[in-house]
């Protein structure tokens, strides 16, 4: 007789495109229990119909009277600080949805109510669980490059705003950065603190769907010395993200549209490619596991509100730059 499985009580706010990302997944495991929170009835339907939820509601207060063990933020950002903090002071875990805040003053009150309620509290920057990036952070740390002094990212992301299920990247200032803090989140994972910014931004191009701006270039230098030269714009599709970085040994490169690491070394030696393609949701769930791993254990998240913070603070500093 197989064992009774204690169903962990989560609730799901914001039930947009990543909202139902997160729903359709937790739905699927058979140790939770899923409530969704939107208060667009649309966005509610939608949800339901792609995976089993036990209760839905339009109002997070409502949603939080129930007592969830867990809730996931996946509203857009300006809204994160409002259902963070009342989620913490109901006593709940709290896994957020990157960036951690659309400003830092916000920020600052989550980090203040996350020290208060001794909860675990993560943030989704759900790249650091792929294949791909936990590859080259793996690489970096056994220094198969030697010291990285340079590098270029680039990202193309038209796709992000023709699949929102509302206008919130269109109406949020500085959508571009805020929403791909991804980059910078990964570039601080893998090289430490920025030092210094400087950027430039346009609006171009003709597509229907057009932000101020939807172009950004910038040099990103780390305490290290490293310059890394950071490209995003809301123009290309389908979208894609590449990395270039090159050490005093060699260089990595990597590309979603490949789907391979290539390590480059010196003439003596062939370059190495490695295979990271996996199914999109494979790095959801890990992240899941994490988060619940993280609670039952009583460890730290792989990002914190305290890390996500940092690198809000050199989104803004980047901002500040191209104002």
């Amino acid at each position: 007789m197989n064992p009774v499985v204690k169903k962990k009580k989560a609730l799901v706010v914001g039930c947009g495109s990543i909202g139902q990302r997160h729903a359709r997944l937790l739905g699927m495991r058979e140790d939770v229990c899923l409530s969704v929170c939107d208060p667009i009835e649309t966005n509610l339907i939608n949800t339901c119909r792609q995976t089993k939820v036990d209760k839905r509601f339009k109002d997070y207060r409502k949603a939080l009277e129930e007592c969830p063990e867990f809730v996931f933020i996946c509203t857009p950002e300006s809204l994160h600080a409002a259902i963070a903090i009342a989620a913490l002071e109901s006593g709940v875990h709290v896994f957020c949805e990157k960036p951690l805040a659309d400003n830092l003053s916000s920020a600052g009150k989550i980090i203040d109510a996350v020290t208060k309620s001794n909860k675990l509290f993560a943030v989704g920057y759900v790249l650091r669980y792929t294949k791909a990036y936990r590859t080259i952070k793996s690489l970096l740390d056994k220094k198969i490059i030697g010291n990285v002094v340079g590098g270029q990212v680039s990202l193309g992301a038209y796709e992000t705003l023709i699949n929102a299920k509302t206008d919130c990247y269109l109406n949020q200032p500085w959508s571009l950065i805020l929403t791909y803090t991804h980059e910078i989140d990964y570039l601080r994972w893998f090289l430490g603190p920025v030092s210094r910014t400087v950027g430039m931004h346009a609006k171009l191009g003709e597509v229907e769907k057009k932000v101020d701006p939807n172009v950004v270039g910038c040099v990103l230098q780390f305490d290290t010395g490293a310059i890394i030269t950071l490209y995003m714009d809301y123009i290309q599709s389908p979208g894609q993200r590449s990395i270039m970085l090159i050490g005093d040994k060699g260089k990595i490169f990597y590309s979603t549209m490949e789907n391979l690491v290539v390590v480059y070394k010196d003439k003596a030696e062939p370059f190495k490619t490695i295979d990271v393609a996996e199914e999109r949701d494979n790095s959801f769930i890990e992240e899941h596991n994490q988060f619940f791993r993280a609670s039952k254990n009583q460890i730290n998240s792989i990002v914190d509100a305290n890390d996500a913070f940092e690198t809000l603070k050199t989104a803004y500093s980047l901002i500040d730059s191209l104002k």
